[in-house]
């Protein structure tokens, strides 16, 4: 992993562009778009525009009173998920973390 800061790749891979890339790629199409979209990305990242997304999965289905609960494997939050045998939230309502790593030991 680099060492740059997000500003700073947004700078360099600019300055590269102006005065290095400019002359071999220039002719290719949505060159300098891509590049100023790219820019714009890390730049927005360097401004705490975009969070680090932390995930986690649902773990632990039980039946209780007729609806299926599962617990965050971060936070071990239980909520019930209705009727539904399979998780319906993408997201733990407790800590936030997406539900979107995947859990090998999951029966089904």
């Amino acid at each position: 992993m680099s060492d740059l800061t997000p500003l700073e790749a947004a700078e360099m891979l600019e300055f590269l562009s102006r005065h290095f890339l400019v002359k071999d790629y220039i002719n290719l199409p949505g060159y300098k778009e891509a590049v100023g979209y790219a820019a714009s990305l890390l730049r927005a990242i360097a401004a705490g525009e975009y969070k680090r997304v932390k995930h986690a999965h649902w773990t632990g289905r039980t039946l209780v009173n007729g609806e299926y609960h599962f617990t965050c494997s971060h936070c071990q939050y239980g909520c019930s998920h209705g009727k539904s045998k399979t998780p319906i939230w993408d997201y733990c309502p407790n800590c936030g973390y997406s539900m979107e790593e995947k859990d090998d030991g999951h029966d089904g």
